[in-house]
């Protein structure tokens, strides 16, 4: 379900970028009994780091729903690869992926399980003349990744 949710994701990213140069940012729920997708623009929360951090906290409450299997949310974003050894945690709250010349444009894609949280990310390529999405590629687990939108690994439920 994972696989063709997340080819699904790429073509419309694909199409949205061609056409206007941006993905908007949006959530999506969804419930496998009923074949039920829910769709949200949230382009205007994600201009503000609170917002982010209740949007993060309305995907947790809405994927405990028992009709939700799961929950996406799709925006764009500057990504920063640093080697986790050499950054302090404090200094990583320090650096604005924005403004840094190693940053990657990219679409980020959190997907919430009742169980887990996987996050993608496909880099997007621009040239004077063309727009480009890569694959998407998911990044390693939620304890290895900083960041409002990631569900801290010990908030995540388990299941017995």
């Amino acid at each position: 379900m994972i696989s063709k949710i997340m080819r699904l994701i790429h073509t419309e990213a694909t199409e949205q970028l061609k056409r206007s140069g941006e993905v908007s940012s949006a959530v999506l729920c969804f419930e496998s009994a009923t074949r039920k997708v829910s769709a949200y623009d949230v382009s205007a929360l994600m201009r503000d780091q609170m917002y982010k951090e209740l949007l993060r906290m309305m995907m947790e409450e809405k994927i405990k729903e028992s009709k939700t299997d799961l929950v996406a949310l799709i925006t764009e974003a500057w990504m920063l690869e640093l080697p986790a050894s050499k950054v302090t945690k404090e200094e990583i709250t320090q650096i604005r992926p924005s403004e840094h010349p190693n940053r990657q444009e990219v679409i980020l894609v959190s997907l919430m399980t009742k169980t887990q949280q996987f996050v993608y990310r496909a880099q997007i390529k621009r040239t004077s003349t063309d727009i480009k999405l890569n694959e998407f590629e998911v990044l390693p687990s939620s304890g290895d990744i900083e960041g409002s939108l990631v569900r801290d690994k010990e908030d995540t439920p388990q299941l017995h």
